[in-house]
């Protein structure tokens, strides 16, 4: 068996029966088609399973290597990573957001110029006032993300800054 990257899939042990009906039984009680579950430690992955489906209409089964697409959980990953520069002294937590982006893409005010009392601990908290939905926007090509923010930098804020909480979820 081989990853999605054609890598050879590490060896990694069986998920024991005690664990195997505790995701099992998660799954079916939060209503959810499928889910890929991997645990790892310092010495590397101890397992990985697939549960339920990648297609409950086709009857495939989820496997390890089923891509779901990511959603909200990449807030998670975010946010410690920016909090690991944070502590690292690389960026600041207070300091203008627009003093680390490229001055295609910086955030702008209501007025066009740039607001640089927007920090990352507004964009962490979701009280930067921005916009909060890509909902209605296209895009078909590939793109880099420098060229996909310069697209949207004309947006302004909508609220006061701090004063409002706002997070875009997907509804499919």
């Amino acid at each position: 068996m081989t990853t999605v990257t054609g890598e050879p899939t590490p060896a990694v042990s069986a998920v024991s029966p005690e664990l195997e009906a505790f995701i099992e039984g998660e799954r079916r009680r939060a209503d959810v088609t499928g889910t890929a579950v991997a645990a790892f430690d310092r010495d590397g992955m101890r397992f990985a399973e697939g549960f339920g489906f990648a297609d409950l209409e086709r009857g495939e089964r989820a496997t390890p290597e089923t891509l779901f697409r990511a959603a909200s959980i990449s807030k998670l990953f975010t946010t410690t990573l920016v909090l690991q520069e944070v502590e690292s002294g690389r960026i600041a937590l207070d300091a203008p957001m627009n003093q680390y982006l490229d001055p295609r893409v910086r955030i702008r005010n209501k007025h066009g110029g740039t607001a640089d009392d927007v920090n990352i601990r507004h964009l962490l908290t979701h009280t930067s006032g921005l916009p909060v939905s890509w909902r209605g926007r296209t895009c078909t090509v590939a793109l880099p993300a420098v060229d996909l923010l310069q697209r949207s930098s004309h947006e302004r804020r909508l609220v006061a800054l701090g004063q409002a909480f706002g997070v875009a979820e997907r509804r499919d």
